[in-house]
């Protein structure tokens, strides 16, 4: 995540030496870090900082580590608990996961950069959820506007629409940057790459322009890019994650049709879906075009030699499941669309990802540039650690677009960084 704030970390343990040492890690890496062995100082700490992230041991002289981070819960609501636990504690950290008190725990002793990543994936929870609530409650301040606004419509007319029509521009880019945010929060929580639910998102568009669905579309859009919404807090492959993702959007006023697809993803067109068994046309068309959709996107970079598959070895793997999980029409909209689009070929020699998932080795397929066009990057530049670290100082100062392209294969660079 690219956030210029300091995060503060908090971690309790009842050995002095220890405390100083994973203090001297983490200050390294840019984090603001607070040391103590008293749980009354880490509930004070709580009630007078934004902590992101609170660490634990769990066998300790004062108070068990399980009962700081329950307590710790009611004081900071978003602040992710993490809990340090040695193999004979293991099954009071399984229950305290289960009880929801605590955001994941680690095992002594640990390794440094497993604890390292584990710490950073924390922290971005936190960033996340801060900047959902965020979001909503710019949402809710700009409603409150609208209302004040409408209330005095009679005045000055011709002004107040014009205020009015900026008003509703301005929601309507809020709802989609919380949409955005939402996605990340689900591909956070599971094995999917960044950029899954934008790529889902723009193939389920393509198709519902092909198939004239013009009225549905956006509500489509924003299905396909929260389809995975549900998985947030889930374990493993919970496949009933759709209906739990439908209840958190339906939540949001105006969504209600998104929510509908969402709900009904992974029904069948024989009928042998979930959660309805809904057969054929009974299926909302949102969902059989997300279906459709997401299908396709796994198959083209999820598979066990994403190198190797191609858009029409993707599309023939979905038209061997015609009739039966997908919807022969559909598939054939989204091959309209690729073809239209100038996707659809036998070779596919890049992909799309994410800004903060470039790593070095990497060469970058296209240029990178600013969100006003100014170009960083050169294609065939490869990506290494100084690179990688000049590039995002800039994005923090001019945000940089968050469409990448690499190559799919490793290639020989011709180019350094500019």
């Amino acid at each position: 995540m690219f956030d210029a704030k300091k995060n503060t970390l908090i971690f309790i343990d009842d050995e002095e030496s220890i405390l100083s040492s994973i203090a001297r890690v983490f200050r390294k890496e840019g984090y603001e870090v607070l040391t103590t062995t008293k749980p009354e100082q880490v509930f004070q700490w709580l009630i007078e900082k934004e902590v992101s992230v609170l660490i634990s041991d769990q066998r300790m002289p004062i108070m068990a580590g399980v009962e700081v981070l329950k307590t710790s819960k009611n004081l900071s609501l978003n602040t992710i608990r993490v809990m340090l636990t040695g193999y004979a504690d293991m099954q009071s950290a399984i229950e305290a996961v289960n009880q929801g008190n605590i955001f994941s725990f680690l095992t002594k002793p640990w390794n440094e950069e497993n604890l390292k990543t584990a710490i950073r994936n924390a922290v971005n929870q936190f960033n996340l959820v801060s900047e959902v609530e965020r979001l909503g409650q710019v949402t809710k301040t700009q409603n409150a506007e609208l209302r004040s606004l409408n209330a005095h419509l009679e005045d000055r007319v011709i002004e107040r629409t014009k205020q009015i029509t900026d008003l509703n521009k301005r929601l309507e880019l809020s709802l989609l940057e919380c949409v955005k945010v939402m996605g990340g929060l689900a591909e956070y929580s599971g094995a999917l790459p960044s950029g899954h639910a934008k790529r889902v998102s723009r193939y389920a568009g393509g198709i519902a322009k092909e198939l004239g669905a013009t009225r549905e579309r956006l509500d489509i859009q924003v299905a396909a890019y929260l389809h995975d919404i549900g998985k947030v807090g889930l374990k493993g492959n919970d496949t009933n994650h759709p209906i739990k993702g439908a209840e958190f959007v339906r939540m949001v006023p105006g969504l209600e049709g998104a929510a509908l697809c969402i709900q009904h993803l992974y029904e069948r067109v024989d009928g042998k879906g979930t959660p309805s068994q809904l057969i054929g046309d009974q299926i909302p068309l949102g969902a059989r075009i997300i279906a459709v959709a997401n299908a396709y996107d796994k198959a083209l970079n999820l598979g066990p030699s994403p190198e190797r598959m191609t858009p029409r070895k993707a599309i023939d793997l979905l038209l061997e499941k015609r009739g039966q999980e997908f919807e022969e029409g559909i598939i054939f909209a989204l091959q309209a669309y690729l073809k239209s689009s100038s996707q659809f070929s036998d070779e596919l020699s890049e992909i799309e990802i994410e800004i903060y998932e470039l790593k070095p080795g990497m060469i970058l397929s296209r240029p990178i540039v600013t969100r006003d066009g100014r170009a960083l990057l050169g294609a065939d530049t490869m990506m290494n650690r100084d690179i990688l670290s000049r590039l995002w100082k800039k994005h923090r100062e001019i945000p940089v677009n968050n469409d990448v392209f690499v190559y799919r294969e490793k290639k020989t660079s011709t180019k350094k960084a500019a």
